[in-house]
């Protein structure tokens, strides 16, 4: 994104754009993500992983090296736009020590003296806008609780704040929200019941004129309309979250599902309950979960 807005900034002040050089995952170059759009060409260069996407251990793609494919080119000067590093040595964030928390994006000190917050570039080595906010949000969580309960407050109010196992924060849940009685798991497309879902475009935002954008340095991808808007957001599952369309209700051949005007909406009642799990398949969203019971002493009714 950053390399894309230096070379439109070339173009629009007039200059002949030098030849720049991008690594992007193929499954994610598109204009929508920062890229130029198909009908200009500013001399770019692709170094794009053909097919070859990197999945971490929490499950998100990254950028890896393909074996073997190497590329000798030419150039009088070179201009990284990928991320800066910090030109003071009290800017550098620190390693360790009293009152120094490291978590996935961002480092606080919050030992003698004011707080102190590094994240984005001076942080994270992925050195993506993405990255820096997320830093953002975990220095706001830990400012917080260190101010509400002292700096030993601060990992555990991290830890409730976690949504699944990865290494995302919810602010709702930091604030005591409705999201705090969630499951935190996080459901995987493999646990959507799609059968009850139909397939729908994602929008897109229309984008300016190529002579416009060429001219002068308006938004490219303009906003969404109302309509367009709602349309898209109606799009997403709801992942984890019953919104009452009564599937385990109507489904359940005992009857033992209780319909309430709770917060939760509905509710199983056990003595009725055999276990067959037919709510579970058919509800859309996996909002529902079938777990093995234990006893008190920790064994299961087949024991």
């Amino acid at each position: 994104m950053r390399t894309w807005s230096k070379k439109r900034h070339e173009v629009v002040l007039g200059s002949f754009p030098a030849p720049a050089s991008c690594r992007r995952l193929a499954s994610v170059l598109e204009p929508s993500l920062g890229e130029p759009p198909k009908d200009e060409n500013h001399n770019y260069h692709y170094h794009v992983n053909d097919g070859i996407d990197i999945v971490g251990a929490d499950g998100r793609g990254a950028v890896g090296p393909v074996p073997g494919a190497f590329e000798d080119i030419e150039a009088d000067r070179i201009v990284t736009a990928i991320g800066e590093s910090p030109e003071e040595a009290w800017l550098t964030a620190p390693s360790g020590g009293p009152g120094v928390y490291r978590f996935a994006n961002a480092v606080v000190a919050a030992g003698d003296g004011p707080i102190r917050c590094y994240g984005g570039d001076l942080t994270t080595a992925t050195n993506s806008v993405v990255h820096a906010v997320a830093s953002g949000k975990e220095a706001a969580v830990a400012v917080d609780a260190c101010l509400r309960g002292g700096a030993d407050s601060i990992p555990g109010a991290w830890e409730r704040c976690r949504v699944g196992n990865g290494t995302s924060l919810s602010m709702e849940m930091h604030l005591g929200g409705p999201r705090t009685s969630r499951d935190s798991h996080v459901v995987i497309a493999d646990e959507i019941n799609t059968d009850y879902f139909e397939l729908s475009p994602r929008a897109r935002a229309p984008r300016l004129m190529l002579e416009e954008r060429t001219a002068s340095f308006e938004e490219i991808d303009l906003r969404l309309s109302a309509t367009l808007a709602m349309k898209e957001a109606a799009r997403c599952f709801n992942c984890g979250i019953c919104n009452q369309c009564d599937n385990c209700f109507m489904f359940c051949p005992d009857m033992a599902v209780i319909r309430d005007h709770s917060a939760f909406g509905r509710q199983i009642n056990y003595d009725f309950c055999k276990g067959c799990g037919l709510c579970v398949v058919e509800c859309p969203r996996n909002a529902m979960v079938l777990v093995e019971e234990v006893d008190q002493i920790g064994c299961n009714d087949d024991e």
